[in-house]
């Protein structure tokens, strides 16, 4: 009866053994595959990693009053001056006034245009140097005309930034460099997920919406701390299949405020931030257009818009050019260098039809 035994205990420990070497083999197999995906940022997996970077080392907080009190209002962060951060592919070097960009005197020189740009990423044109952004493309283009004019175009973006803090920086610091033309690049998450809220979560403890997260969010947060790298790529292919491979911006794609109350509030919100920077640029008689950069696309902005006075301009990508590759990556969605090309095209015609150029 002992060997009978003794025959099975081997087998089961040779069984056993294979299970471990099995496990040992998956987990360096899966591991390497992470090191593989970080190391070539191969389909941009790198994108979380890198606006957590961002986040940390190229931001300063700045939503308190001078009394201490929480500031919701304001800009909420802004570049540190003089920060070089490097990302590998792409750098994010800002000036001692805290912008994207070469330096900027506070005092205009004679003969000088100024464009001051205000928006989110888009504008700040993350994921690519600054030479390729569509704000550097436009003051080239200008510069060129060589009619005795000297542009300036200040890149004011910042990642995530919704209407609130652009209108909030425009009034307390890009009205002091005294613009002679004011543009706001309009993106859909100006209402989606307006900062304010997500801000105001955090500092008061509690989750978006004041819901618990689910076991599969639980899951996927675990995951983007030991395999961040393979849960973005997870992640997106998941995302892309559930939207039935319909591209962002399709026609007929819509986004409608009064369909989710954050939504709403954050169009509420964004509709008194536009008319904060209409009014401030009314004052000086400066003009003020919004480049409409929705995706879906947000009827209700050019109702408001028209409603206001507000001039608005299509800043779209056309079908044909959503079919290009304009984007960074499968992950990272923002303009590349060519999408910034064609944004840098698109704005200049938009100026020269609303004639706010010297002549």
């Amino acid at each position: 009866m002992s060997e009978p035994r003794r025959g099975r205990a081997g087998r089961w420990r040779r069984r056993l053994t294979r299970l471990v070497v099995l496990l040992v083999a998956l987990v360096v197999a899966v591991y390497t595959v992470e090191l593989v995906l970080r190391s070539f940022d191969l389909f941009g997996v790198n994108h979380g990693a890198n606006t957590l970077r961002y986040r940390t080392e190229a931001l300063r907080p700045t939503w308190f009053a001078p009394d201490g009190s929480r500031d919701l209002d304001g800009t909420l962060y802004r570049h540190k001056p003089n920060t070089t951060t490097d990302f590998g592919r792409f750098k994010i070097e800002s000036n001692a006034l805290g912008f994207r960009g070469p330096p900027v005197a506070v005092a205009k020189p004679a003969r000088t245009f100024r464009i001051v740009v205000l928006g989110d990423s888009v504008t700040l044109g993350w994921g690519i140097d600054d030479e390729f952004t569509f704000c550097r493309r436009i003051e080239r283009t200008l510069a060129a005309r060589n009619d005795g004019w000297r542009y300036e175009v200040i890149n004011t973006g910042h990642l995530a930034y919704d209407s609130t803090q652009e209108a909030a920086l425009f009034e307390r610091e890009a009205l002091l460099l005294e613009p002679d033309l004011v543009l706001l690049v309009y993106v859909t998450n100006d209402v989606v997920e307006p900062t304010y809220l997500l801000v105001q979560a955090l500092l008061d403890g509690a989750g978006v919406g004041g819901q618990a997260p689910t076991w599969c969010e639980r899951l996927v947060h675990r995951g983007e701390q030991f395999l961040p790298a393979s849960t973005a790529l997870l992640r997106n292919v998941a995302s892309r299949l559930d939207a039935g491979g319909v591209p962002t911006g399709a026609d007929g794609q819509v986004l409608t405020p009064d369909a989710s109350p954050i939504w709403a509030d954050g169009w509420a919100r964004s509709q008194r931030a536009l008319r904060r920077v209409r009014d401030l640029c009314r004052e000086r008689s400066l003009p003020f257009l919004v480049l409409d950069h929705t995706l879906p696309r947000m009827p209700v902005l050019a109702e408001f818009c028209r409603a206001e006075s507000i001039p608005r301009h299509d800043f779209w990508f056309t079908q044909d050019e959503l079919a290009k590759p304009i984007y960074n990556s499968m992950i990272d969605t923002h303009a590349n260098a060519l999408g910034n090309e064609l944004l840098a095209n698109k704005a200049l015609r938009i100026l020269d039809e609303a004639r706010v150029l010297p002549r």
